[in-house]
């Protein structure tokens, strides 16, 4: 077949393609206007000819969704099966007023998810006095038939399992806003800076005084350090408030009555599941070791909920459970660090830092915060942009304390009008 046979042959379609609909009609192809003023015979029942269309299908419209095939004087059909693979969103094939004598000629178009076909006035057709015989004899070379000859057809009754749809990759960690990517970095970089090191009292600041804290652990022996405190309902009902920690003091002290620990960072995934500029949910889980021992190496897993306090945050409730890691979590840990780990003690600025308050923000991650802050108070509260900071910046930008302040003065009639001009 030469160029220009080629060329005009894909001219025709391209006149013949829908766009909107993704739709092909090639219907008595061999009679359009431009075959018949040039005089040629270009006929689709011509295995090369129709070769040559299921090319051209897959390098110019791959994305094509449906294809008329009717009233070609059709016998062949085998050319169609590269489509299964080139154009993997063609579900709708017209093969009316063809040639075909039997359904096994569609044998070789299996691999085709076809969901809408038709068949009529070929003489297959007239091999069947039973509609249902002909639905499940077309089924078994399309599975996955919807309609078939204009007809919508009953749900197949089979023991298959329903198709399994690819699931999207996992991510090592989730940040459900990037703009906390920052403040997670920084808390959790000096929050286990500290629970690593000779000491964890310094961490009491890093709580609100009214916090919670609750410990869960695997029932294993290994695992006896933490059994007692394990706040597992299952098996100790009475220990449903006995076992919560109340108030940072409590915490501190419970939590500096634990074995002291190593953490691998590089084992860390962190899922920020809520960010707000009230709140924020983190989760953590990594791996981590006693310090004296090598093995075994733990697993944990632990969520934090964080509420913004002056220029920094606090931890209102924390949930710690821990377990034994797997064999799969635990053979690529700690390949940087000393075989067994020793206390470590927080250099003074990150020390002096965290005594103040666990996170200090960067300036860029803290204008961030303050700008959602400021957003955010401004629609709850009505006021424009400008009151709505004045009114933070006046209660040390303690969000609650400023919706507190907001509704009293508001109770009062003190807030002036300009306050809600947009």
């Amino acid at each position: 077949m030469d160029e220009t046979i080629k060329e005009r042959i894909k001219l025709v379609m391209s006149k013949r393609y829908n766009v909107h609909n993704k739709a092909l009609n090639l219907t008595k192809f061999h009679a359009d206007p431009d075959f018949m003023k040039a005089d040629l015979l270009i006929a689709l029942n011509r295995p090369h000819i129709l070769t040559e269309v299921v090319r051209i299908i897959a390098e110019s419209i791959p994305d094509i969704m449906a294809l008329d095939l009717s009233d070609n004087n059709l016998s062949i059909i085998e050319p169609l099966r590269t489509l299964a693979e080139k154009a993997p969103n063609f579900k709708i094939l017209h093969l009316g007023k063809n040639m075909f004598r039997s359904v096994h000629y569609f044998e070789v178009l299996k691999a085709l998810t076809i969901e809408e076909l038709v068949l009529d006035n070929n003489p297959l057709c007239n091999k069947y006095s039973n509609q249902d015989v002909y639905v499940r004899d077309v089924r078994k070379r399309f599975p996955k038939l919807i309609k078939l000859d204009d007809c919508v057809l009953p749900r197949e009754i089979s023991f298959d399992l329903e198709e399994t749809h690819k699931l999207k990759p996992s991510q090592g960690s989730f940040l459900c806003d990037p703009s906390g990517g920052e403040i997670v970095r920084q808390f959790l970089e000096q929050y286990y800076t500290l629970y690593d090191s000779n000491s964890r009292a310094p961490l009491v600041d890093a709580y609100r005084e009214n916090a919670l804290f609750s410990l869960t652990s695997t029932n294993a022996n290994s695992l006896s350090a933490y059994a007692s405190d394990s706040r597992n309902l299952y098996h100790t009902p009475r220990g449903k408030n006995g076992l919560l920690r109340r108030g940072r003091e409590s915490i501190i002290a419970f939590i500096e009555s634990l074995p002291q620990t190593q953490h691998d960072p590089t084992s860390f995934a962190v899922d920020l599941s809520f960010f707000t500029p009230k709140l924020l949910i983190l989760s953590i889980c990594g791996v981590f070791r006693e310090v004296g021992l090598k093995l075994p190496i733990r697993a944990f897993n632990r969520t934090f909920i964080i509420v913004p306090t002056g220029s920094g945050f606090c931890i209102v409730n924390d949930l710690l459970h821990i377990t034994i890691a797997t064999s799969e979590q635990a053979k690529d840990q700690f390949k940087t660090t000393a075989d067994t780990p020793t206390p470590s003690t927080p250099n003074a600025a990150v020390q002096s830092a965290s005594v103040i308050s666990p996170v200090v923000v960067s300036p860029e991650a803290e204008i961030s915060r303050r700008q959602q802050m400021v957003s955010s108070f401004a629609m709850q509260s009505g006021m424009n942009i400008i009151w709505a900071e004045k009114c933070l910046n006046e209660t040390n930008w303690d969000y609650d304390r400023a919706l507190f302040v907001f509704a009293e003065l508001q109770k009062q009639g003190t807030i002036p009008a300009e306050a809600f001009v947009k």
